[in-house]
């Protein structure tokens, strides 16, 4: 422009035309073409055109030269160019048009006329031109700007260079090392995008997606320009915006109302602008800030158009939904069953706040009655999953369910989810209604079959309770129902009549169906199967891949259900540590009144390990509050008594511990599921009456439960433990041995350490004693049993155990003599409970090659970890140490 200026001003007029894109510093252009020309004497006339002038005749001649200066309107063109010419005589003049686009016909004549009248004047006539998505602009426009003799200058985004070349003397870090191309992709090139982000940048955090901070000043001004488009820019913004994209420009012509040719335009200069971006926004915020500026009651029409349009064009349901949950109800019959499968898929893509956004705008749009009552009990079973203490909504639809305005499914599930959460006699009730009716019959024949397992105390108030045939767990083994398998299956395990293949099935089960039919429907009683069943380790892995889907399920009353069933796996298998913090996560979420059966499995799982662990005011915690008496007409309620019992003979209130067993054994017996795995409360009892002086009565029930835990496992081990407890002190040893391997082979690890720190005591060899208890206390440690610990060393040790020696008379034969000398050293170090730090410092090697020897260690003597390393591997002078 400097040149064009020094050519026009030494007496060789020059026209120049600045054209380019919105925001694109047309107008900064001439602002500093004006100060400089102004500052070296020159004559400086402007105009600014505007959109709603450009019908005014002369409007903008009237800028340029004052009225005082023309002498006869009728003449205007002719005075106005006298007028220059009279300037130009004294010195260079510039003539400043703004937005010439928008100039009025006549005034572009004149403008025309001086162009071609003031040749060799010392005049500079600067005009900028930006395109528009109206038609295009009056003939007179393309007259002058594309005349002869006239200088263009197309002015273009910046390029990633010049927006580093524009921020170099901005202050302060960029949080990225990307900042340019951020910054390029958020703007499009748009210098005020650019120094919008600037501003934000010097207010705000970077956003966590773009790396750039993305504020107030970036939404205002992309809203200038888009504004700046005019009118049809500004609806075609919109509708892209409503529309979230672009791409089909057949469908945001249709939106904003204009001919495609007019959409492609528009969609061209946003685009340009640096407001859309490869078919879309740039960010977020820039959709949103263009959704703002949408006055309210356009919103609502815009939306609801687009939601017509997008269902005319059959476009998938939850791109219509999405419009709709924008709007509010609707009167279009197609609404109605677009929300219902939108919310389907939803659920089904673990979106359940969706779902049920879409449920409720589906009731909201409904007239008919049924259909209403119907999308209410949806939406509470979805909330009831979302929010674990929102069971009492159920009882909202009772009336309707019992009116018979609400489906049998509908109320069926409901019922489901009441038994859980203890809201027994409403459960009856609802069952009761449904009693009879073909639609539901074998779901209710399951219903029943599950609330005989889980809920017996409530099973047996049925009116009409299963008869032997529909009791038979063989029969359902070839059934299509997963759920009635299932069903069975628990049915099988809680009467001791279920094989492997009862398992295999039950685990089949949780692989192909998992979390699809809602937790109540599967993994429930596939769980308590495999817990029942004594496969630990297996309901522990199912656990935790079920754990997952709850997560990405969003459903946190799945979740509390799960981490009630970890924690009593967790303590089943001597993990005291992690029974205690799934049981306080699971307890955490819920009020205290809002006690269900998965919680009653927490907070028995939590007493008892906590009474394990020597914790006694949490346990204590644990019962000072009463529990709903409905819990103890549920499976639940026997863990809750057996873990009281335990509670109070750790606190040498034998008879109320006595009580206490006795309780829940009368409630298991009654139930016809007096099932060892379930709660040993013989065994409790047992050591009641042990410390009530009663060893016969203890011994009696001891026996009799050894007779029903036929096969070796957990409580076989457990009750060989109690056994030896009654037993003379020479029989003991054996007897505890015995106890350990059964409780080790079982992978119940603090049982196990239990029965070492007992056999610790009544060895005969005093060595071998404190080696045995040494390795029970390691036990102990892993298993977080700090009281076993204490009783079996208050004390840490620090002092220097023997060095293993060689092996005994007599092991050729057995494992321990495939190991080579270092890998026994190092088997008898790690028996006695020493780490493998502490093991590799006696023996002067690497803790590498402790860990190497232990892994041929367990792989020639057939174990998987140390704690399975024999008791009988002793002390004495090792070779070589």
């Amino acid at each position: 422009m400097d040149e064009l200026a020094t050519e026009a001003f030494s007496g060789n007029s020059v026209v120049a035309v600045i054209s380019g894109t919105t925001a694109t510093g047309k107008t900064t252009m001439l602002r500093d073409l004006k100060a400089r020309a102004g500052a070296a004497g020159a004559t400086v006339l402007s105009a600014s055109c505007s959109r709603d002038e450009r019908d005014v005749p002369f409007g903008v001649l009237d800028q340029l030269v004052t009225r005082e200066r023309l002498e006869d309107r009728a003449r205007i063109t002719d005075d106005a160019h006298r007028a220059v010419v009279r300037l130009a005589d004294h010195g260079p003049v510039l003539i400043i048009v703004d937005d010439i686009q928008f100039a009025d016909a006549e005034s572009l004549r004149s403008l025309r006329y001086l162009t071609r009248r003031m040749l060799f004047a010392p005049v500079l006539i600067a005009v900028t031109c930006a395109p528009g998505v109206e038609d295009r602009p009056l003939p007179a426009v393309d007259e002058f700007i594309y005349g002869s003799n006239i200088r263009r200058i197309q002015l273009k985004p910046l390029t990633r260079d010049g927006i580093r070349q524009l921020c170099a003397d901005s202050p302060g870090a960029w949080p990225t090392p990307h900042w340019a191309t951020r910054l390029h992709e958020l703007s499009g090139g748009n210098p005020v995008l650019v120094r919008a982000l600037l501003d934000d940048r010097d207010r705000l955090e970077p956003d966590a997606d773009s790396g750039i901070a993305v504020g107030r000043g970036y939404q205002h001004a992309v809203v200038a320009c888009v504004r700046a488009l005019g009118p049809l820019g500004v609806r075609i913004a919109r509708a892209v915006a409503v529309l979230g994209t672009a791409t089909d420009l057949h469908l945001v012509s249709r939106l904003s109302e204009v001919d495609a040719a007019t959409g492609q335009r528009g969609v061209d200069l946003l685009t340009a602008s640096g407001v859309l971006r490869d078919g879309g926004f740039p960010h977020r915020v820039t959709q949103a800030a263009i959704l703002a500026d949408v006055p309210a009651g356009e919103h609502v029409e815009i939306r609801s158009r687009a939601a017509g349009l997008l269902y005319d064009d059959g476009a998938p349901v939850t791109t219509i939904a999405e419009q709709l949950l924008a709007v509010g109800p609707v009167q279009h019959d197609w609404a109605l069953p677009i929300l219902r499968e939108a919310a389907r898929r939803a659920q089904a893509g673990n979106d359940l706040a969706r779902a049920i956004a879409c449920l409720k705008l589906a009731h909201d749009c409904c007239a008919n009655e049924a259909a209403r009552y119907e999308l209410r009990a949806q939406i509470t079973q979805m909330r009831w999953l979302q929010e674990p203490s929102g069971s009492s909504r159920f009882l909202t639809l009772k009336g309707p369910m019992l009116a018979g305005k609400i489906c049998s499914d509908s109320v069926l599930a409901s019922a489901t989810a009441l038994l859980w959460n203890l809201q027994h006699d409403d459960a009856l009730e609802m069952i009761g209604y449904l009693d009879g009716n073909p639609e539901v019959a074998e779901e209710l024949h399951i219903t029943r079959l599950l609330m005989s397992s889980i809920y017996p105390g409530v099973y047996a108030r049925l009116d009409r309770p299963l008869n032997g045939d529909e009791l038979d767990t063989t029969a359902p083994r070839h059934s299509t129902s997963p759920h009635l398998r299932l069903a069975s299956a628990l049915s099988a395990v809680l009467r001791n009549v279920a094989d492997d293949h009862t398992i295999a099935q039950v685990e089949q089960i949780l692989q192909d169906e998992g979390l699809e039919n809602g937790p109540l429907g599967c993994a429930v009683p596939a769980l308590l199967s495999l817990i029942y069943a004594e496969r630990l380790e297996s309901a522990d892995a199912w656990c935790e891949r079920l754990l997952t889907q709850a997560r990405q399920h969003q459903t946190p009353t799945t979740r509390l259900m799960l981490l009630g069933f970890r924690s009593m796996i967790a303590f089943r298998q001597g993990d005291l540590g992690a029974a205690s913090e799934f049981a306080s996560d699971a307890l955490g979420h819920i009020p205290e009144h809002e006690l269900n059966i998965s919680l009653g499995h927490a907070l028995a799982a939590l007493a008892e390990a906590s009474t394990a662990m020597g914790d006694d005011e949490i346990a204590a915690a644990c019962f000072a509050q009463p529990v709903p008496r409905s819990l103890f007409q549920t499976i639940a309620g026997l863990h809750y008594l057996y873990a009281r019992g335990r509670h109070h003979l750790a606190g040498q209130r034998a008879h109320a511990a006595h009580a206490d067993f006795m309780a829940c054994g009368e409630l298991m017996r009654s139930w016809n599921m007096d099932l060892p795995a379930m709660a040993p409360w013989r065994l409790g009892a047992a050591e009641a009456l042990l410390s009530l002086d009663e060893p016969r009565q203890a011994t009696a029930l001891v026996e009799e439960q050894l007779r029903l835990a036929r096969t070796p496992g957990r409580v076989r081990g457990m009750a060989l433990r109690i056994l030896a407890q009654a037993k003379p002190l020479s029989e003991r040893p054996a007897i505890l041995e015995r106890a350990f391997e059964e409780l080790q082979h079982s992978a119940s690890y603090y049982e196990a350490a239990c029965a070492l720190s007992d056999l610790s005591r009544v060895m005969p060899d005093k060595a071998q004693a404190r080696i045995t208890a040494r390795r029970a206390w390691r036990m102990a440690r892993n298993c977080k049993a700090e009281k076993l610990c204490q009783t079996l060393m208050p004390k840490h040790p620090t002092s220097q155990a023997a060095a293993p020696g060689p092996a005994a008379p007599g092991e050729d034969d057995t494992p321990y003599a495939q190991l080579s000398q270092s890998e026994r050293r190092v088997a008898v170090l790690a028996a006695q409970g020493y780490a493998n730090r502490d093991i590799a410092d006696r023996l002067f090697v690497t803790v590498s090659t402790v860990e190497q020897h232990l892994t041929r260690i367990y792989r020639k003597m057939n174990i998987r970890n140390r704690d399975q390393l024999p008791t009988e591997l002793r002390v004495g002078a090792a070779e070589g140490v």
